[in-house]
């Protein structure tokens, strides 16, 4: 499993240093080399786990159409069902990455429901100045995000957030709802 992660500064300042170091620190446990995409305002990060033979042909943050940038951790399962219905070349030459750009491009946020795998993902959009966090519908891929006054930090693994320099508190209902045994989707065991 691939790791992605980020910042981004809603006032254009350049990312703070000191908010990357837990991302980049905890990230380093997981994959090999670490990517990044630097703009003024955001920085992603990726932290590739080559798992298949299509990651040979993975060079993320991938950078498509319009100034728009992807991060990808996740599995496609209907790679060449995809690749049919937009008309493109073989699947086999085409990182699972690549196949969801090409979805996005053509379908813009309707490719999700078209994406069997378990997976999550980033898109930021340089141009309308918007960042589009999204994973599969079960959720078997996680991705978290702490929103902040003047920013966003996201990462598929918690404990950079808890790290991300603020005091987080505990969510009673979070807590109430696992001893119970009734999950809701939308908590998370911080505030």
């Amino acid at each position: 499993m691939s790791m992605l992660g980020g910042v981004w500064n809603f006032d254009e300042k350049p990312v703070d240093r000191g908010v990357l170091t837990p991302l980049g620190r905890l990230m380093q446990a997981v994959g090999d080399d670490c990517r990044f995409h630097v703009d003024q305002q955001i920085t992603m990060l990726f932290r590739p786990f080559h798992t298949t033979p299509e990651f040979r042909f993975d060079h993320q943050p991938l950078k498509f159409s319009d100034g728009l940038v992807l991060t990808w951790d996740g599995r496609l399962d209907n790679r060449d069902d995809l690749i049919a219905a937009m008309g493109s070349g073989p699947a086999s030459e085409r990182s699972d990455a690549q196949i969801v750009a090409s979805a996005f491009e053509r379908w813009n946020c309707d490719c999700f429901r078209r994406f069997i795998g378990d997976w999550a993902l980033c898109i930021w959009n340089a141009g309308e100045k918007s960042l589009l966090l999204a994973r599969d519908y079960i959720g078997v891929r996680q991705l978290f995000y702490y929103p902040r006054r003047d920013s966003i930090v996201w990462c598929s693994c918690l404990d950079p957030l808890v790290l991300c320099g603020n005091n987080l508190s505990l969510s009673d209902d979070y807590i109430a709802g696992y001893l119970a045994l009734r999950f809701q989707g939308h908590l998370t065991p911080y505030s």
